[in-house]
């Protein structure tokens, strides 16, 4: 009888942590910048008297914003890779 480790039994190499919660989180901050972009559009719209541009000005604002940001991110997961 041997000490040698049949293949089931091989310590497993350390997984690779899941990085799909990270492309999730990402999805998530993009529909809560255009929401978050209009309402806030909707409330600089009743200040200034109601012309209708304010949201959509807001969520392009927003999302020009996170585009940014994403970029961020993304240069930071890429030099940890």
């Amino acid at each position: 009888m041997t000490n040698e480790l049949e293949p089931s039994e091989s310590p497993s190499a350390p997984k690779k942590p899941d990085k799909s919660m990270i492309f999730m989180g990402m999805g998530i901050e993009a529909i809560v910048a255009v929401l978050a972009g209009f309402w806030l559009g909707q409330q600089v719209d009743g200040y200034l008297g109601n012309r209708g541009l304010g949201p959509a000005f807001g969520s392009i604002l927003s999302l020009v914003a996170w585009f940014f940001h994403l970029l961020h991110v993304l240069k930071i997961y890429d030099r940890e890779n």
